[in-house]
């Protein structure tokens, strides 16, 4: 019943308001006009055009004080299109030492226990041009998906007579050899006579023999309970991946809708501010190669957060931008991808199994410049980019940190997730960014 004691609040504040209104109106008409008769007669004489002068007033001094409260606390309410400060152009094209700040980390504490850990982000600095010659681009093979929507329950990830070939490619761990090895392992299918069949054990499961159309015989598999077995072990894979974090850039404005409703896709009614490229926006209507799915079908998180996206939209909305972090462990969600690679290019390589994080070269997606020799160069760009796809969309509670460019902004964080009654780390650290 919150709404109720919201609607109490502001209803003994706006009475409150005019009570007080009406009386110093009444006082000041009686003493210009009626040389201050308090009279009964005379009071009820001037309540008609002391009522009409109070509403004016009243109403007046109620939106100032609307106004005076939003530039106090913020972003309420959250449809609120202003900015928060004045639009900032930099060149950062023509600074030589943009990359050389001081780090300056305040942490915000209404964090929980577990978020007060000491996390750590990548910090700028000046670093040596690679030779992009040593540097081949990559070619690694990727299956053709079929298309899974019947096969899977969108809402609860519920299997649906899925083959062991196709709950690999689902939960992002290559079946052979790596899938088949993990469940002969576990004694959930056994390899007797050279060809896989599910075991008592398996059964329980959701895994049966069958066949395939073309008489091949298969396992089939129903259900989440192989989704949490394979999940543990994709986790077990992530902790090996050479990064930590999982970065996604967006307006201030949005946290609110955000930590309410998840991160979205692309396409979601809650977005108050489009901070996106919209050229960039128009070529990922295409499809991704694993899941045969729109890439705005995904929520789009970067490995290495100080890229060109953030550089262009951080020239435009300046310490408006915020940088959510999540944990790495988001990837273990069905259907999760990678691009070697910003998504939208035409030559990005997408990998879904876990154990080809390796084959990435993890140096140029770190990288901290993408210019060699001074030019910018869009194979580093696209790298630095490089993306995981997460499907469907990432609850607000797996947000880890909120991290902003200025004291200001980071005070504007905090007001909204004391509103919302969210325990979420909030840290002002330059470091993070292009301009402060």
């Amino acid at each position: 019943m919150e709404w109720i004691k919201k609607l109490w609040d502001k209803t003994k504040t706006v009475a409150i308001t005019y009570t007080w209104t009406f009386i110093f109106v009444l006082l000041i008409n009686q003493l210009l006009f009626f040389g201050f008769c308090l009279n009964p007669i005379c009071l009820i004489a001037a309540m008609p055009h002391c009522l009409a002068i109070t509403v004016v007033l009243g109403t007046w001094l109620s939106k100032l004080k609307i106004t005076n409260d939003s530039d106090s606390k913020s972003l309420y309410p959250a449809n609120n299109n202003e900015r928060l400060g004045s639009q900032r152009l930099f060149d950062a094209e023509n600074k030589s030492d943009v990359n050389a700040k001081v780090a300056t980390k305040k942490t915000i504490s209404i964090s929980s226990s577990e978020n007060n850990k000491n996390h750590e982000y990548p910090q700028n600095k000046n670093v040596q041009n690679l030779n992009l010659e040593k540097y081949k681009r990559p070619s690694h093979h990727v299956p053709k998906s079929d298309d899974y929507n019947k096969k899977i329950n969108p809402n609860s990830y519920e299997l649906i007579n899925v083959t062991t070939m196709q709950l690999g490619q689902i939960m992002g761990v290559k079946a052979t050899p790596y899938l088949f090895n993990l469940l002969e392992a576990d004694g959930i299918v056994s390899n007797d006579d050279g060809s896989y069949q599910v075991t008592t054990k398996g059964m329980k499961f959701g895994g049966r023999n069958g066949l395939l159309e073309n008489g091949t015989t298969s396992i089939f598999w129903t259900g989440k309970i192989i989704i949490e077995l394979v999940s543990k072990y994709k986790l077990k894979k992530l902790n090996e991946a050479p990064f930590k974090w999982l970065h996604h850039i967006t307006h201030i404005h949005n946290l609110n809708n955000i930590l309410l409703h998840g991160l979205q896709t692309h396409k979601n009614s809650y977005k108050t501010i489009d901070i996106s490229n919209q050229g960039v926006n128009h070529r990922r209507t295409k499809r991704d190669s694993i899941n045969n799915l729109p890439l705005h079908d995904y929520v789009p998180l970067y490995l290495n957060v100080q890229n060109a996206m953030l550089y262009q939209v951080q020239a435009k909305y300046n310490d408006e931008v915020v940088i959510l972090i999540f944990d790495k462990n988001v990837c273990v969600s069905p259907r999760t991808i990678f691009s070697y690679g910003n998504a939208a290019t035409d030559n990005t390589t997408f990998i879904y199994d876990i154990n080809e994080l390796k084959c990435i070269d993890w140096t140029l997606v770190f990288r901290q410049n993408w210019k060699i020799d001074g030019i910018s160069d869009q194979f580093v760009k696209s790298k630095m980019m490089s993306e995981c796809l997460i499907h469907g969309s990432i609850s607000g509670k797996a947000i880890k940190k909120i991290v902003c460019s200025s004291q200001k902004s980071a005070d504007n964080v905090l007001n909204v997730c004391e509103y919302l009654n969210k325990k979420i780390e909030v840290e002002f650290n330059p470091n993070l960014f292009f301009f402060s």
